[in-house]
């Protein structure tokens, strides 16, 4: 693919992106349970960004989420102010940080994958149907996942440019600062930096005398240099001096108001969460890897068989229903699995072509564990 027609394809998915997330921009968001409680929290969260526009001052009563949420009220006040104080002003943060994370996503993704791999994962991303509900609403969960996208993105380009480490601790502080749910994402990241900080493979160019770090312990620093910043920044501009309602509204909302913390009620919804959101049998993504095992497994018979029980609800889908990702609001979440029964209805050996490249190797088949021995050995070979 040319480099004109993927930037021409892009564009065309960036402007359905915005279509979907800007038609109609003062409709009721949706109340179905699929797509989670998006419908009644959209003033209460702009409540400090309005009193700012409004009145001059972020606190006139004792509801201050800016202390919960105070980069999504910022962003939200810089809407208020530009363009007036009203509904589909509050929505267009939430508007354009969905765009933007569609257009971060392919990118990443054409960084690590190339441009077919960019345009799909830009697709789902810019017509999931939830996503798409999130980044219609005045609420925060929008805003976060933006920023944890972008904080991937500058993660990826880290890789050959290290400096772009500083920029994804940047992004990752932002969308903690939006929504504290975003904590996994700085754990993930962190960690990921260690890795590359403390990589054993050598951290100078044994071929120059002098020392040089290696791009991926450089890109380590960086990022760790780009966390530690960025919170000791917010935390000395926002959070020190305002520590007695910083910690009062957030231990309110995140320990008072949610259920016990003891060890048995955090392992009890750890077990729970996934049978809630029919994470084993019920979603598509379920769906779709037991239909390419049954082809790699039992060929064309066996996927059809599956294929019959899912349809009829016998077996393991008796009972079952997709919630989170409904055919009928969102049937582009259905079109991998009917891609996939296809395919391996008509050859089930296609079923090798859904597997191939890094998701081969995580998933240790014999041709992903030969491969990653003899890279382990040509590289030992090297040294």
């Amino acid at each position: 693919m040319t480099r004109t027609r993927f930037w021409i394809a892009l564009a065309a998915i960036l402007a359905l992106a915005a279509v979907l997330r800007g038609i109609y921009p003062a409709a009721d968001p949706p109340w179905r349970a699929s797509v989670g409680v998006v419908w009644h929290d959209e003033g209460a969260w702009t409540h400090n960004a309005r009193n700012k526009a409004l009145f001059g001052a972020w606190r006139q009563d004792e509801w201050n989420p800016v202390y919960i949420a105070p980069v999504f009220t910022a962003l939200e006040y810089g809407s208020f102010a530009t363009f007036g104080v009203g509904l589909r002003q509050a929505r267009l943060v939430s508007q354009v940080s969905g765009v933007l994370s569609v257009l971060l996503l392919a990118l990443s993704l054409r960084r690590l994958r190339g441009p077919k791999a960019a345009l799909i994962g830009g697709a789902l991303t810019a017509t999931n149907y939830v996503y798409v509900m999130y980044g219609r609403a005045a609420i925060m969960e929008g805003l976060m996942a933006a920023f944890i996208v972008a904080s991937w993105y500058c993660s990826v380009r880290a890789e050959r440019e290290p400096r772009w480490g500083a920029a994804a601790g940047v992004m990752a502080a932002l969308a903690f600062f939006t929504k504290a749910a975003a904590a996994f994402y700085i754990g993930a990241l962190g960690l990921v930096a260690l890795v590359r900080l403390l990589s054993t493979e050598g951290r100078s160019d044994r071929r120059l005398r002098s020392f040089r770090l290696r791009p991926e312990v450089e890109s380590g620093a960086w990022t760790l240099a780009g966390l530690a910043i960025s919170f000791a920044l917010i935390g000395t501009l926002l959070i020190l001096p305002h520590w007695s309602d910083y910690q009062f509204y957030n231990w309110q909302m995140s320990v008072t108001r949610k259920p016990s913390y003891d060890l048995a009620s955090i392992v009890q919804r750890v077990i729970w969460f996934p049978a809630l959101h029919d994470t084993f049998s019920r979603a598509w993504l379920q769906l779709l890897l037991a239909v390419l095992g049954a082809a790699q497994h039992g060929g064309r018979r066996q996927v059809a068989r599956e294929l019959g029980s899912a349809l009829s609800r016998r077996g393991d889908y008796r009972a079952s229903r997709e919630e989170l990702t409904p055919g009928g609001g969102d049937w582009l979440a259905a079109l991998p699995v009917v891609l996939a029964a296809a395919a391996t209805l008509a050859r089930p050996a296609a079923w090798q072509r859904f597997t191939s490249g890094s998701v081969g190797a995580y998933s240790l088949t014999p041709a992903a564990w030969h491969a990653l021995t003899a890279s382990g050995a040509a590289r030992d070979a090297a040294h």
